[in-house]
């Protein structure tokens, strides 16, 4: 028992004498969580910031992208109405050119005619 006494005490002592070191690491620990508490309320509040102009710009994202697909919605109207108009004025012109090339085709014959019929003069 007396061994088993002195090797507590001994325990003991050696634990006390850790104490000052254990206390020196603690304050350490405590000061460094502070500075970490304070880093961390920073990275908060700038976090909070981001948030917010990520939201804005979630917004404004939004917008452009609304208004490009109304945009791209009025071209594509456009393009059907150019479609449309450039086949009618294709259709028109293949029109006057066919009857362009009826007449004259018949303009020479017609000119003959006439001047067989002795109403025009001959040039």
């Amino acid at each position: 028992m007396d061994i088993c006494l002195a090797q507590k005490i001994m325990d003991k002592t050696v634990l006390e004498n850790q104490i000052p070191a254990l206390e020196k690491q603690v304050s350490l620990l405590e000061s460094q969580k502070n500075s970490l508490i304070e880093s961390i309320k920073v990275m908060q509040s700038v976090n909070s910031g981001f948030e917010s102009k990520n939201i804005e710009l979630e917004k404004q994202i939004g917008g452009v992208i609304a208004l490009s697909e109304k945009n791209a919605t009025v071209v594509n109207s456009l393009m059907e109405s150019l479609k449309v108009s450039t086949k009618e004025l294709i259709d028109i012109n293949t029109k006057n050119v066919q009857e362009t090339n009826i007449v004259l085709d018949k303009l020479p014959r017609m000119v003959v005619e006439l001047q067989k019929h002795g109403l025009i003069n001959k040039i």
